[in-house]
């Protein structure tokens, strides 16, 4: 029986996995796991060490989760990369999805999760009371609000954007799933943005504390939940909370800085000194062929590479350890994350992703310092700085800007996903060109140039297939604006 149950488990995830790209294709009265199957405390571990597949959702041999697409999406949005010979990552560098083409697979499976997690919670309440299941129940809903931040910056505007230039005071964000609807079919009106960024805050308030304090590889521990708020907080601009999670994280002394001589090779490693929280990929589950190992590092594809404005950075201080991670590309023309995502032991399809690192925790509690005048914003940029370059290490001591922490950003996180996003929250356009003239000469593809916080085509749509189960009174209203 009880292999039957392990079975069953496996399935649900595997089957959610595997959907397409159609908005909620599987109905959960018919594809998620009975209650009874959570009858112990191992199962309950089973399903939430299981829930990790849903960071790297595949289908066929596409990567769209932090296995490949979305783990660069802000770095294709912003003006440091772009996408070379390829028109399906087209959606992120030109902008050009519509809800006819938009891709729904991790949004779809958020919601594939949030029903199979409600059904789990109810399930584990028959459960006796332990510290380990309010551990794998954390779990859960740390991870479940890491995919609601991840869709509702796609398809909604940040709140440092809300009733600023053309974006209203209380704009539309996702649906919140909190209980299974018996008829499928039916709309999910969307919630506020103010609703789900403020569900996200509660989850994680109500779940980081839970977590394990151990290190957990692999998954989320408590360390990775801090993390995750310092992220969480410095988007909402709360400098307090954000500043205080992040030296929570530098304080801790669990984790260091890469040294300068280490930090090219680091990369091919797991679990490295900076990582707080990654996703695993191992041997036997490889990524796909197209995924984050191929696209960006490694040699295969060759498909993101810098923009001339980037390689302008690289030719300013070229001793920068950061720069050493970028090979020339004579196919495209431009420097590719050669070393970035290389692969483990230079296998490009032995990934793994790191979502959290030390250095973000460094950047973030500058800016949060900054932003609330805390005089230690410059210490705790040139302790990084120190680390990448021994060009003027110490820069920032007397002093920093917001633009000095955008440019060690830029450095530290590239080919992560964050470029785009930090323009925008700072309520700053993304310049690629301004004239068809600059657009040739810096060999852009993209028809936009310049995009602001609050261009229609920086919020993604919501798709054609659930727009659909709308009544058509409120179709219009459902749908972002300029789609």
């Amino acid at each position: 029986m009880k292999e039957i149950k392990y079975l069953l488990l496996i399935g649900l995830i595997t089957s959610i996995c595997s959907c397409g790209d159609k908005f909620l294709d599987i109905s959960p009265s018919t594809s998620l796991p009975d209650t009874e199957i959570i009858s112990d405390i191992k199962d309950l571990n089973n399903f939430t060490n299981g829930c990790y597949n849903y960071l790297k959702l595949t289908s066929g041999a596409y990567g769209y989760y932090y296995d490949a697409t979305f783990m660069f999406s802000g770095d294709l949005m912003g003006d440091d990369f772009r996408a070379g010979s390829t028109s399906w990552l087209s959606d992120y560098y030109s902008y050009t999805t519509t809800p006819y083409e938009v891709t729904t697979m991790i949004y779809s499976n958020l919601y594939n999760l949030a029903y199979a997690s409600i059904k789990v919670f109810e399930s584990a309440k028959s459960l006796e009371e332990s510290e380990e299941k309010e551990e794998y129940l954390a779990e859960i809903r740390v991870l479940r609000a890491l995919m609601y931040f991840d869709m509702v910056r796609m398809h909604a505007p940040l709140p440092s954007n809300w009733g600023k230039g053309s974006i209203t005071d209380d704009p539309l964000g996702i649906y919140i799933a909190e209980t299974i609807k018996e008829d499928i079919s039916q709309p999910n009106y969307r919630n506020t943005a103010r609703e789900v960024w403020k569900y996200i805050g509660t989850e994680l308030e109500e779940s980081v504390p839970h977590l394990s304090k151990t290190r957990q590889k692999g998954r989320l521990d408590w360390y990775a939940g801090r993390a995750f708020q310092a992220r969480y907080y410095l988007y909402m601009e709360n400098w307090t909370e954000a500043l205080k999670a992040a030296k929570d994280i530098i304080d801790s002394k669990v984790f260091a800085l890469y040294e300068i001589e280490d930090y090219k090779s680091v990369w091919t490693n797991t679990f490295t000194s900076e990582s707080i929280f990654e996703v695993n990929v191992s041997e036997t589950e490889p990524n796909q062929w197209v995924s984050l190992g191929t696209l960006v590092g490694g040699t295969r594809y060759q498909r993101i590479g810098t923009t001339t404005d980037f390689e302008e950075l690289m030719q300013e201080n070229p001793t920068d350890v950061r720069f050493s991670l970028y090979e020339w590309s004579q196919t495209y023309q431009y420097y590719h994350a050669r070393w970035k995502w290389e692969g483990r032991n230079g296998n490009e399809l032995i990934t793994s992703p790191k979502i959290f690192r030390l250095s973000e925790m460094y950047l973030i509690a500058a800016e949060a310092a900054l932003k609330s005048n805390d005089s230690n914003a410059g210490k705790y940029l040139s302790d990084l700085r120190e680390k990448r370059t021994t060009v003027d290490p110490r820069k920032y001591d007397n002093g920093l800007t917001l633009d000095d922490i955008l440019y060690e950003r830029r450095l530290e996180l590239a080919c992560e996903g964050h470029r785009a996003w930090d323009l925008w929250r700072n309520c700053r356009e993304v310049v690629r060109w301004r004239t068809p003239e600059e657009k040739l000469a810096k060999k852009h593809q993209d028809n936009l140039g310049v995009i602001p916080f609050d261009h229609f085509r920086r919020i993604w749509p919501i798709s054609y297939t659930e727009i659909q189960l709308f009544p058509p009174a409120d179709r219009t209203s459902q749908q972002n604006p300029g789609y």
